[in-house]
């Protein structure tokens, strides 16, 4: 049974999954060029992500407004989610925005409540643990608007 089957927990469709790189924050609309512009320069010489997926894990958004259903993704060797986040996050703080979460957990979320899910969601990690996944772009979305950056694959480097 998926993340539908929990009471009270809404499905994202397949096409809004996402791993975060970046807290949300705000932009004026003057900085909006600049700062894609910015970010393209700086994810450059990132790398395609290579992840496994490992568990389910129930997450709050910064104000425990909202709670996530979602799966947590684990990198091999190399390091190239930390090196995409820190890329980010020099463009992020250059504008004013908050770096990213100290602990940084690789995931991306399945669906959403406005409680917390408590157990019924972790339990499933099981069926969810072992699919390896390829990320080899990276999109910035501000309000309507996104921007897609193409990842280099590992080998070009």
């Amino acid at each position: 049974a998926g993340v539908a089957a929990l009471s009270g927990v809404s499905a994202l469709r397949s096409d809004e999954y996402h791993v975060s790189l970046s807290r949300t924050f705000t932009l004026t609309r003057s900085q909006l060029e600049s700062f894609a512009d910015a970010l393209r320069r700086a994810l450059r010489r990132a790398i395609a992500l290579q992840l496994r997926s490992s568990a389910a894990v129930a997450l709050p958004n910064d104000t425990r407004t909202r709670f996530f259903a979602a799966v947590r993704l684990e990198q091999g060797g190399g390091g190239a989610f930390d090196a995409l986040v820190d890329a980010v996050d020099g463009v992020v703080t250059r504008y004013g925005g908050e770096r990213f979460y100290a602990e940084r957990l690789a995931h991306f979320s399945v669906g959403w409540s406005l409680a917390p899910l408590g157990g019924a969601w972790a339990g499933r990690g099981g069926a969810l643990a072992g699919h390896a996944m390829r990320f080899d772009r990276a999109v910035c979305r501000i309000g309507e608007r996104s921007t897609e950056f193409r990842l280099a694959h590992p080998r070009d480097h």
